[in-house]
């Protein structure tokens, strides 16, 4: 069987949000906080990018460039 066929996306995605939620208060900065609440840096890391660098990880997400 598929791992997709027993992966529950709504399920997973509650769970991730609450992951997100805890790990929070470990980034100092506002700017990398909402980056990795918003799940764009998560997503990131763990999305099929041949790089994983800053500007990478802003292009998967969708932004200009890291700082935006």
């Amino acid at each position: 069987m598929a791992a997709g066929h027993s992966v529950d996306p709504d399920g997973w995605m509650v769970i991730f949000n609450e992951l997100m939620a805890r790990i929070a208060g470990h980034f100092g900065r506002v700017e990398p906080r909402r980056t990795a609440t918003a799940t764009a840096y998560v997503r990131g890391l763990l999305a099929d990018v041949d790089r994983k660098n800053c500007r990478n990880l802003a292009e998967h997400a969708g932004l200009i460039g890291p700082q935006n």
